[in-house]
């Protein structure tokens, strides 16, 4: 048996995939199997794995047809054979001793779950500061707090011993750690970085107007009510109501502002609101003012397009604040931008008042 099964969900990724597996094959625990899933690629990516595989014994191909990520990393996770399951997305690399140190920490502590640090690179290659697991976080700050699977090793029995398998929606990774958690696992921390993340340009493969849509955001919802579902009865239900109505809702507000088209922003902000609202906000008046940036009062009332363009004006300003602060663009910009958003405030004040009178 081996000591960590990775299983690499692959599609299309030529251009990353040999780096990936360059860096799992250089790991410096050897006794590893690598379940490379090829999702449908369309691309050389096969062709590639084909030749990494006759090299090296530990590669082990599955193939199927393409399909949402949660369908290769369930091939995967069938056909693992190894004590300990990992995760890596094909287009990311790994440091040579990250399953060495998070193995390590799992033999001494006799866990379940390991959860590693991580690096951001961006396209350069230029590292942003390491993400580390907070050393007196509780298990759902924890596990959670780096809402992802690539972090992480888990231990096989104990996902075949609960039966848990990533679930078929949208952000499958969030909702089966929810799962997870509900299980009650023992987790323990590397404060060290075990993976690098990469933040590859997207080039134009995907148009915007394609990653925003109506049906996106809807499981988007459905997802994030999944996950209050699996924890709310359980003794992390203040944790998952900040994190679910505070943490994941900002991410929705900022996807509201994304969706080109009118009709679809509309019936998403009436979503939105609704889920928002499904919440007790009584004396959290001013966290809903932080988060959400009007009124409860005035959220219950305002229209779709008041709001998203409210908050479409606000994100300008504060994006134009930080170039000022950085030095990009300079005072007479500023005063510009600032006359022009005073100009705007008083002529609604002057058609509102106009209105009044009528």
């Amino acid at each position: 048996m081996p000591k960590v099964s990775v299983v690499v969900p692959i599609f299309n990724t030529e251009g990353y995939l040999p780096a990936c597996l360059n860096s799992l094959l250089a790991q410096t625990v050897k006794d590893i199997e690598i379940i490379a899933v090829n999702n449908g690629s369309t691309d050389g990516s096969g062709d590639i794995l084909k030749a990494y595989a006759r090299r090296d014994s530990r590669i082990r191909i599955v193939s199927k047809p393409h399909g949402d990520i949660y369908t290769a990393r369930n091939a995967g996770l069938k056909a693992a054979l190894g004590e300990w399951i990992a995760f890596c997305d094909s287009d990311d690399t790994l440091p040579p001793q990250a399953y060495e140190r998070m193995l390590r920490k799992a033999r001494r502590t006799r866990c379940d779950v390991v959860v590693g640090g991580y690096i951001e690179l961006d396209v350069k290659g230029t590292k942003m500061p390491a993400t580390l697991p907070r050393k007196r976080a509780d298990d759902f700050g924890t596990l959670m707090r780096t809402p992802c699977v690539w972090n992480k090793i888990i231990r096989r029995g104990f996902l075949l011993e609960h039966g848990l398998k990533f679930p078929p929606v949208p952000i499958e990774d969030v909702i089966f750690l929810a799962r997870l958690l509900r299980c009650a696992p023992r987790i323990e921390r590397v404060c060290r970085p075990v993976y690098y993340y990469w933040q590859h340009s997207s080039g134009n493969n995907v148009s915007l107007s394609y990653r925003y849509t109506a049906d996106i955001f809807n499981g988007l919802i459905r997802s994030h009510r999944m996950v209050w579902e699996e924890l709310r009865e359980t003794m992390y239900r203040s944790d998952v109501e900040e994190y679910v109505f505070c943490v994941l809702s900002g991410s929705l507000k900022g996807f509201l502002s994304r969706i080109w088209d009118c009709s679809e922003r509309e019936a998403c902000f009436e979503l939105f609101r609704d889920h928002i609202l499904s919440f007790d906000w009584t004396g959290r008046e001013e966290r809903f003012m932080q988060l959400f940036e009007v009124p409860l009062p005035v959220f219950r009332v305002i229209s779709a397009q008041s709001y998203i363009k409210q908050i479409i004006a606000l994100d300008h300003r504060r994006a134009v604040l930080v170039e000022y602060r950085v030095g990009t663009i300079g005072f007479q910009y500023i005063f510009a931008y600032t006359k022009a958003w005073f100009g705007y405030k008083l002529r609604r004040f002057r058609r509102k008042d106009q209105a009044k009178e009528r």
